[in-house]
């Protein structure tokens, strides 16, 4: 029985392996430069949030600091972005954070992953609407308004990592990735502060029009022919923005597919295009079903769930991936005792990751992520006994802290591998457990029933997954494969 759980559960965390050579071969023909992939993930991350975004938060949570409110946004999505950029120099494959969580965590995390990483590309980009009365002043909503509109303000930037997952398509990716994701932020950021800036020194915020930004704000300073040429480019970026919105999908389906964990005839490839056909097709029905039939105002939501899960993982795999040992430099002949682990973890004396360091650094990357978790979670239900310095409550937020910060320095002074790779995330580990922490934080702010139709969606994933795609993943083959040869080797050892 106990060999039958650990069988269950092997396969559910197989890694798919790769090596060097087979990073640069693909079906899909390469043709994309640097350039190509910037303009397109500018074109899929702007969108609705330089036409919309800027004057709804600015009209109903932030105010004027709005300014604030995308600079936080910028900050929490170029940390998520850093961790991109060192897998797609890592792991230059279509399927974006699919295929990055698949190498480093485990099928079934990476299917969760990509599973609604489709949601995510099928609903799009959709802000909601309500109506808030502040003050005045810069801060007219008070300081808790900001941070809530760079919580609204994080998903404008949703659409960078479509860069990510043309990493097949891709001319020298390993190059171009990092730095395409890296100058889509840094102009994106700019763009948002800038017509923040603009908008709300033009208008006064309580007078802005959420429906209609831009053109509106030109007609308030008497500029009517800049309106209509406003509403033309407006028209042109969120049609960009569509079509940024679609490229992906496909990629993200055929990584899948070709994987084995859904349906292997979507991966069929053109012989002519070089394109992933069905997946393409695909993709463009569900996205006009979904759209005619369901209210994509409470469907988005269940995006940024999808969403914020990706750059969680993404962040997670590249601490698990940055404290493995190389291949070459294994070392997995050290005693596992007590004092042995207790000595790495405390005291470690390695200059180079060995086989304890790494499995003690995942122990203790899992407990930082659940302490985090609980200690979002009494920061945002408990919010108002801290507000009213519960004695209770703010010793189990100030152990909970203790136990966070000791975590974050027994993980820092473990040994990391030194692999060179053409980008690497800086600051590890404190750039990806702060991207944890904000993504966690964000994800325990949305709404019970979001959470409920996030539920509906997984179920059915793991449907498909139970019945088809643990029984027919390539990488179960691979390994079932390896598994008779070391057997039948065994056996010719000991005749």
């Amino acid at each position: 029985m106990t060999s039958l759980i650990y069988r269950f559960y092997d396969n559910l965390t197989r890694k798919k392996t790769y090596d060097t050579n087979s990073l640069h071969v693909s079906e899909l023909k390469r043709c994309l430069t640097v350039f190509d992939l910037t303009i397109l993930g500018i074109g899929s991350t702007l969108g609705t949030g330089t036409y919309i975004l800027t004057g709804q938060v600015a009209h109903e949570t932030a105010g004027p600091s709005v300014i604030l409110s995308f600079l936080i946004a910028a900050i929490a999505s170029i940390l998520a972005g850093l961790c991109y950029a060192e897998f797609g120099a890592r792991a230059p494959r279509a399927g974006s954070a699919y295929t990055y969580t698949y190498v480093s965590v485990g099928e079934i995390m990476a299917f969760i992953i990509g599973w609604n990483m489709i949601l995510e590309y099928i609903i799009g980009n959709i802000t909601n609407n309500s109506t808030i009365i502040g003050t005045g002043g810069f801060f007219p909503f008070g300081i808790e308004g900001t941070l809530a509109g760079a919580a609204t303000c994080f998903y404008a930037f949703v659409g960078f990592d479509l860069v990510a997952t043309t990493g097949e398509e891709t001319k020298n990716p390993q190059r171009a990735i990092p730095l395409s994701i890296c100058l889509t932020l840094l102009i994106c950021s700019i763009v948002y502060c800038s017509v923040s800036i603009v908008i709300t020194l033009m208008v006064p915020y309580y007078l802005i029009n959420p429906d209609a930004v831009l053109p509106e704000a030109f007609q308030y300073v008497h500029l009517p022919t800049l309106k209509y040429i406003i509403g033309v480019g407006a028209l042109a970026g969120i049609f960009t923005s569509l079509l940024g919105s679609l490229l992906p999908l496909p990629r993200v389906l055929y990584a899948i597919a070709s994987d084995g964990l859904i349906f292997r005839f979507i991966a069929w490839i053109h012989p002519r295009l070089q394109t992933p056909m069905i997946a393409t097709i695909l993709g463009g029905i569900v996205s006009a079903i979904m759209a005619l039939i369901f209210d994509l105002k409470k469907l988005v939501e269940m995006m940024s769930i999808g969403t914020l899960l990706a750059y969680s993982l993404v962040s997670i795999s590249v601490l698990f991936l940055r404290y493995q040992p190389i291949e070459d430099r294994l070392i997995n002949n050290d005693e596992q005792t007590v004092q042995s682990i207790c000595k790495q973890l405390f005291k470690p004396f390695r200059l180079h990751p060995t086989t304890i360091s790494a499995r003690l650094t995942k122990y203790l990357i899992t407990c930082l992520v659940i302490n985090g978790f609980i200690l979002c979670a009494i920061q945002i239900f408990a919010q108002h006994y801290v507000e009213e310095k519960n004695p209770i409550i703010l010793s189990i937020l100030i152990i909970f802290l203790v136990i966070e910060l000791c975590l974050i320095v027994l993980i820092a002074q473990q040994p990391k591998n030194e692999k060179s790779l053409y980008f690497q995330t800086p600051c590890i580990p404190y750039v990806p457990i702060l991207s944890v922490l904000v993504n966690t934080y964000l994800i325990l702010k949305l709404s019970p029933a979001t959470w409920i139709r996030f539920g509906i969606w997984m179920f059915i994933g793991f449907l498909i997954y139970g019945f088809y795609g643990f029984w027919h993943s390539s990488q179960r083959f691979i390994n079932d494969t390896q598994r008779l040869l070391s057997g039948s080797r065994s056996s010719l050892d000991s005749s």
